[in-house]
């Protein structure tokens, strides 16, 4: 569900729809039981990604995952560039949570095949150029479960040998080119009166190819009539009235100083991101923006066949010595045979990939702006000191081989410095943290560094990022100056002892973010001072056992974690009357040991409590905290009881307390309760007051709040049977249902019930409600965000009911989108059949109940009753 797009994304995609009618044939939709490889080629401009957006976007919500893989012959130039596609694949496919790690191709090809092969997939590959990708990416339709289409967009139709259908685009119609055209030259369907024979004329020389229609018609856009027969007269004269020669007048037309924008853009920047390319062109005191958005333009300028990039092997080491000119340089692969003796003064940008010499020659005077350089041999940058005034970005990734970042003091205009998994790092000089207008500072994954610059004095910072550095034993001091550093990031710093006191000067710190610092004790009492502090994280910092005695006058702060920490003991939560979050997980908290004043914050929503091993009932305390949503116990073993939650609670989740005996009737006193999890909770099954508990929560309350709101809500429950007046039951994960006549007036929405032998909160439960020419879409059901996995596979199983109101449906039909939340008057009849699963696995009994206007009545009316369906 996530990737649906409203049809009004392709309102403006002039012929679409007639491609798509020529393609949708060959996808043989109504073959569920075998996997097909379909195949979009043609020439460059014709439209092949755009019909592959478009069907992704039409189709995707038909599959258990799917993922668009855009310009994969871009960003597939080395073994590393392959294992993020990999990795996105599996990502798209499996969830976000899902943390992949592939360093080797042939490994990912593996884990793509043993994890998606039983999965319905849809795989869109766009621009192969090397059947070599396809390997890595999808090589077999053994790899995919039954059910699944790949597509793939290529200029090459050999490339499509293996491939069950193949489609080659069709130019557009003369009615559509016009369209296309005219909506680009004069922000209209059709040209205006005096216009129409030019507009015919020009059209003529595009080939009617989508690409040159849209570039020819925003060249002429705003023109007089005059510029438009002096310009198709020159095309008229050209030997060669194809793409590439419309593409140039285009060009021509630029003033040099626009020329050199696109072609900057076109040699150098094609593949990078918009904003970095912004950030480089900036540098030359361009308006980049304008050039950016002609991508059209860009996307056009082809190498030609005949050049080989593979006969390139290398070149000398005074190769540079005649490109006095050259500003840009950008090498991604092992390039040279010789070390450069020598770079151009002029270079303003260097990025050079697995470079595999010691240092580079940079010039004594340079006029360097940024540097990037990724697996790297280098050892030191530079020697000595390097006069830089322009230098300002400095990205440095996987050099294993550099011990000491090189002293900076005359490069004074460095704004952004990331030191990335350079494991032998061991110092940074002291320069960087006088660097007067650095604004980014980040030392990442780097082993062994333990000589950070001592002092940051450094007035225009706003980040700090000290993350995976085991060796480090300190961090900087702070100057009085640092006023801006709003952001402070400590991960992994395993033998930091303590916070330095001049932390105190960081006035402008909103967040303060310290994890898994496990030899970390004290927190300096001068954090207190900082007034705009307003999130504190330090989840994992386990010797930590003290806590500033002033802590209550940070009146501002939101946000609290002390997971895993020692210091819930000392914690006077008085006046943080601004505190919205709390977190004491995996901590050994008893009922005794809770904060002192928890009754005092007064804005408390979210109280999170989970595996906390001595936790054996909560705190009267919690009942009072009048604004608290959601309650989270996860994991909490020794909790035996459940009771006087507080008043306004909506979520409350209490997976795996295994100990769990006694629940109130949480259906009497907690009206705005929408979602409940007790999967793993076994115990409550012992019980026959909790069953009746459950019955009445499932049924007769419950099922009244949610019909009165347009809320999606749900209950999870141990157990392997559906409750009886679910009336419509069956084994497996599909059920199908007859409505009413004219049910569009009388429901009010649907409650689906499923059994699962395994459930995660990492992901959510996926239901497909349709018809059959209709897909009722509905809101994507959101996993939990948190970074605790609550999981639960027992004997027992698991019962997941939740209720969807019918206001939150839209509806599509399977051949073209008409997403409407009110007129459902068309459709009359047939059944609706409704698919449960989550990930990984379908439901192994699922059933489902149509909630109409005199269901409501009825249960209003009606005394609860036990039912032994549990």
């Amino acid at each position: 569900m996530g990737n649906m797009q409203p049809r009004g994304m392709e309102d403006n995609l002039i012929g679409i729809e007639s491609r798509i009618e020529a393609l949708n044939p060959l996808l043989s939709m109504q073959t569920t039981d075998e996997v097909h490889i379909i195949g979009i080629y043609g020439m460059g401009g014709i439209g092949k990604t755009t019909i592959g957006q478009a069907l992704f976007r039409r189709i995707s919500f038909k599959y258990e995952g799917s993922s668009f893989i855009k310009n994969v012959r871009e960003q597939s130039s080395s073994k590393k560039d392959i294992c993020a596609l990999q990795e996105k694949i599996l990502t798209d496919v499996l969830g976000t949570n899902l943390n992949f790690i592939i360093q080797d191709p042939e490994y990912g090809a593996n884990v793509i095949q043993e994890r998606l092969c039983s999965k319905k997939v849809l795989i869109v590959l766009d621009d192969i150029n090397d059947v070599r990708q396809l390997e890595f990416l999808a090589a077999s339709d053994n790899w995919f479960g039954a059910g699944s289409r790949i597509i793939i967009t290529t200029r090459d139709e050999h490339i499509l040998s293996d491939a069950n259908a193949k489609y080659n685009p069709a130019l557009l119609r003369m009615d559509q080119a016009i369209e296309l055209f005219s909506r680009h030259a004069f922000r209209k369907n059709s040209p205006p009166e005096g216009y129409k024979e030019l507009s015919n004329r020009a059209i003529c020389y595009t080939g009617r190819l989508p690409l040159a229609l849209k570039i020819l018609g925003s060249f002429f856009r705003g023109r007089e009539s005059g510029v438009w027969e002096s310009a198709l007269d020159r095309l008229a004269k050209l030997p060669n009235h194809e793409v590439f020669e419309t593409l140039k007048l285009s060009f021509d037309d630029l003033n040099e100083f626009e020329q050199k924008i696109i072609l900057d853009i076109a040699c150098f920047f094609k593949g990078r991101e918009v904003k970095d390319v912004t950030r480089i062109l900036d540098t030359f005191g361009f308006h980049p923006v304008i050039g950016i958005s002609a991508q059209e333009l860009i996307e056009a300028i082809v190498v030609p066949k005949e050049y080989n990039q593979n006969q390139i092997k290398g070149f000398r080491s005074n190769v540079f010595k005649q490109m006095n000119n050259l500003r840009l340089l950008d090498v991604n692969d092992k390039f040279t045979t010789d070390e450069p003796s020598f770079l151009p003064n002029n270079l303003r940008w260097i990025t050079w990939n697995h470079y595999p010499f010691s240092s580079l020659p940079i010039p004594h005077k340079s006029k360097l702006v940024g540097l990037e350089m990724e697996y790297a041999k280098v050892q030191h940058l530079w020697k000595g000191t390097k006069i830089m005034p322009n230098l300002k970005f400095i990205h440095l990734e996987n050099l294993d081989c550099l011990t000491r970042f090189p002293d900076v003091s005359e490069a004074p205009n460095i704004e952004s410095l990331i030191l990335s998994q350079c494991d032998n790092l061991v110092e940074v000089h002291e320069s960087v943290g006088f660097l007067k207008r650095l604004v980014h500072l980040g030392m990442i994954h780097c082993m062994k560094l333990n000589r950070p610059p001592s002092r940051i004095k450094t007035e225009s910072l706003e980040t700090l990022k000290l993350i995976n550095c085991p060796s480090l034993e300190t961090i900087p001091e702070f100057s009085p100056c640092v006023v801006k550093l709003s952001s402070l990031d400590i991960y992994y710093c395993s033998k930091i002892e303590k916070l330095p006191s001049s932390i105190r000067y960081l006035s402008n710190l909103s967040f303060l973010n310290i994890r898994n610092c496990t030899s970390l004790e004290i927190i300096p009492s001068s954090i207190c001072e900082l007034k705009c502090l307003k999130s504190i994280r330090l989840f994992g910092c386990s010797k930590l056992q003290n806590w500033p005695d002033q802590f209550s006058s940070m009146i501002n702060l939101q946000e609290l974690k002390l997971g895993h920490t020692k210091c819930f003991n000392f914690l006077d939560l008085t006046s943080l009357c601004s505190l919205r979050k709390l977190d004491l997980s995996w901590n050994q908290i008893g009922e005794e040991d809770f904060p002192r004043n928890l009754d005092g914050c007064i804005s408390l929503e979210k109280l999170r409590l989970s595996f906390n091993l001595k936790l054996v009932c909560l705190p009267a305390s919690i009942s009072y905290l009048s604004h608290l949503k959601q309650l989270e116990l996860d994991g909490c073993r020794w909790i035996r009881s459940l009771h006087s939650l507080p008043p306004g609670i909506q979520v409350l989740s209490a997976a795996n307390c295994t100990s769990l005996e006694k629940i109130e009737d949480l259906s009497k006193e907690y009206e705005c309760l929408y979602k409940i999890w007790l999967f793993g909770c076994d115990k409550l099954l012992e019980d026959e007051q909790n069953q009746i508990y459950l019955d009445n929560m499932l049924k007769h309350s419950f099922m009244k709040k949610w019909a009165a709101v347009d809320r999606c809500s749900s209950i999870v429950i141990p157990g392997s049977k559906i409750p009886s007046w679910f009336k419509q039951q069956r084994n497996g994960h599909q059920i199908s249902l007859k409505l009413q006549p004219k049910w569009q007036t009388k429901i009010l929405g649907f409650a689906v019930c499923g059994v699962f032998k395994e459930l995660t909160k990492f992901f959510p439960i996926h239901i497909v409600f349709r018809f059959e020419n209709y897909e009722m879409i509905i809101p994507k059901l959101e996993a939990d965000d948190e970074e605790i996995d609550a999981s639960s596979t027992t004997e027992n199983g698991s019962v997941w009911i939740n209720y969807i109101p019918f206001t939150s449906f839209a509806q599509m039909h399977d051949d073209y989108y008409d997403f409407q939340r009110e007129d459902w008057s068309h459709i009359t009849e047939g059944d609706l059949v409704i698919n449960v699963s989550t990930f990984g696995q379908k439901a192994l009994r699922c059933g489902a109940h149509v909630v109409y206007k005199e269901d409501v009545e009825s249960i209003q009316q009606s005394k609860p009753s036990f039912s032994s369906s549990y």
